[in-house]
């Protein structure tokens, strides 16, 4: 026997609100994201002259942003309630949480929870697969600074550094006579490595800028393309208007009498003259 007890959750009231919510999360990701990135565009030049206000003014319009995102999993009718310490002494202190979600449908609950405390979602950092570089909040994750990941070359690069410790450790116990000079050369080769590092460090943030300056540059491009564009059409119908407004002025002088603009078909000539009717 069918129980439609188990129907009542999907009523007709329930499904226009699924479709409403559905409706309204689309219209916030279409209107949010663009808004930052033109934002985040106008105060650009900020971060080469003014870096601390750049980004703390960055800080406020993402804490905004994910602010939108808590809002999804708070429309749905989810309260967030947490349990442990009290982590209000941590508030005013410099501190570092870390929370590892298991799936999308984990951040807006996140973004929930972190919504009210002062301080963390300006500074949060996303470090997911370089996938999501290419999603609607690439943009976003970007300009944040956030980190792209490689799986498979992180597995590779953990098999190769686990096959060099245990190559160090045969020669290590074969080479017991050079311990001194085996550890002057890796204290050098720490620091080359660590000088690498920063150069490393420094070549991605130099890319990221070069990333963001040609997003900025195409932006700045269509948007000039459209104004041109339009004002071309304006000048254009200005043109036109001004060469029939001539016409009409000729038409009245060879003693037409009655002279009507017809859309599409030029003008209509009466009341004298040498024709009734003309087009242009």
């Amino acid at each position: 026997m069918l129980c439609f007890s188990s129907l009542a959750p999907f009523s007709v009231g329930h499904l226009c609100k699924i479709v409403v919510r559905t409706i309204l999360v689309i219209i916030n990701n279409i209107y949010c994201i663009p808004t930052y990135v033109v934002w985040m565009m106008m105060i650009f030049p900020l971060k080469k002259y003014h870096p601390e206000l750049y980004w703390k003014i960055e800080g406020h319009l993402f804490h905004w942003l994910l602010a939108m995102v808590s809002m999804w999993s708070w429309s749905a009718g989810y309260n967030i309630v947490e349990l442990g310490d009290d982590i209000r002494p941590c508030l005013g202190e410099r501190t570092l949480v870390i929370a590892n979600h298991q799936s999308t449908a984990d951040v807006p609950l996140l973004m929930a929870a972190f919504n009210p405390k002062k301080g963390v979602l300006p500074n949060i950092m996303w470090i997911m697969d370089h996938v999501f570089k290419y999603t609607n909040f690439g943009i976003v994750s970007i300009l944040h600074k956030d980190f792209f990941i490689v799986s498979t070359n992180n597995n590779n690069n953990n098999n190769n550094n686990n096959n060099n410790n245990n190559n160090n450790n045969n020669d290590n116990d074969n080479d017991n006579d050079n311990d001194d000079d085996d550890d002057d050369d890796d204290d050098d080769d720490d620091d080359d490595d660590d000088d690498d590092d920063d150069d490393d460090d420094d070549d991605d943030d130099d890319d990221d800028d070069d990333d963001i300056i040609i997003i900025i540059i195409i932006i700045i491009l269509f948007l000039l393309d459209k104004l041109g564009v339009t004002k071309m059409d304006r000048v254009r119908k200005r043109e036109k208007e001004g060469l029939l407004q001539d016409r009409i002025e000729e038409a009245r002088l060879r003693g037409y009498g009655h002279v009507k603009k017809i859309p599409r078909r030029g003008l209509e000539l009466g009341g004298g003259g040498q024709e009734a009717k003309r087009n242009t």
